[in-house]
């Protein structure tokens, strides 16, 4: 009678299990609709990829289910892929949200990544695909900071542009040039297809070069325009505690400056037509829109240096 009992028990605790792990009634009928688009993804929640061929992923719109499916070991990439195809009577316009179930604790999360539904499109690949994440991924795409050991003044990043302007000694060769920088949380920077690594990778320099930078997300890109500048300083002695350099230039009328001592801008007669007083380390914005087009020249002299540069206004 015990062993009749605790077989029975046995085969409760085991439906309860199963009913407790019972994935989500995500189902979807393809023969109702006429479009469909696809998309190749990850399944990526508290920052851990899904590796669970038992796990979900689905599509909805207006929270009727458009398309589920489960990730799937690709061994040549040693990853696990989700294809999912997402169905509509509608050939465009569609926001398309997406959930997930995890498998292993039974948890539905809702999604906050979305994409607009376009008929015969795909969105995702294997060498850069969807990530449906909890919580969200970061999205920022910024460099916060830049720099090579050799250059002199500080960087100038403007991001509103998404350029990054920075000047080194004549001395310095621009073909070889290793630079340092912070990205926004998690983000990636690249040149084409090639990974850049901060402090370690080197680079020509010569001309601009232009990173990408990738967001924590996958998908959400921007590219950066680096430019390198040979300095005009003429060093008397340690050079790179006096600096004196000018950006952009050819200029439309705003220049920025870094120096630390008085600025005086003459025109090609030799008569001074711009002063400015520095007391101490400057780092700023001059509005030159009052000087008419040509060609200036803007000094600088200190105790341990001397600075003449060409400005060209347009």
């Amino acid at each position: 009678m015990n062993k009749i009992l605790g077989f029975i028990l046995s085969i409760v605790c085991l439906l309860q299990i199963q009913q407790l792990t019972a994935q989500p009634a995500w189902t979807v009928n393809s023969s109702n609709f006429q479009y469909s688009m696809s998309a190749i993804g990850v399944i990526k929640i508290n920052s851990v990829e899904s590796t669970d061929s038992t796990d979900l992923v689905a599509a909805f719109v207006n929270g009727e289910c458009r398309g589920v499916t489960h990730p799937q070991l690709i061994n040549a990439l040693k990853r696990y892929f989700a294809f999912l195809l997402i169905y509509s009577n509608t050939s465009t316009g569609e926001t398309v949200s997406y959930k997930v179930w995890k498998a292993s604790n039974n948890t539905t999360f809702n999604i906050t990544y979305t994409n607009i539904f376009n008929s015969l499109s795909s969105i995702g690949t294997s060498s850069n695909p969807v990530v449906w994440a909890f919580p969200a991924l970061n999205t920022g795409t910024d460099i916060n900071t830049f720099s090579f050991a050799q250059q002199t003044g500080n960087s100038v990043i403007n991001s509103a542009n998404h350029t990054i302007s920075v000047f080194v000694p004549q001395t310095v060769a621009l073909t070889n040039l290793v630079a340092t920088f912070t990205l926004s949380t998690n983000a990636n920077a690249f040149i084409g297809t090639t990974p850049e690594m901060s402090g370690t990778t080197a680079n020509d320099f010569t001309n601009p070069i232009v990173y990408k930078v990738v967001a924590e997300d996958g998908t959400t890109t921007k590219n950066w325009t680096i430019s390198v500048s040979l300095s005009s300083v003429v060093p008397i002695n340690e050079p790179s505690a006096n600096i004196f350099d000018i950006f952009p230039n050819p200029t439309s009328g705003i220049v920025h400056i870094n120096s630390q001592q008085n600025i005086s801008i003459y025109n090609q007669c030799g008569k001074i037509v711009f002063e400015k007083s520095i007391d101490q380390n400057f780092t700023g914005i001059l509005d030159l829109h009052f000087l008419p087009k040509g060609i200036y020249f803007i000094k600088c002299v200190g105790s341990e240096f001397l600075n003449s540069q060409k400005l060209i206004i347009q």
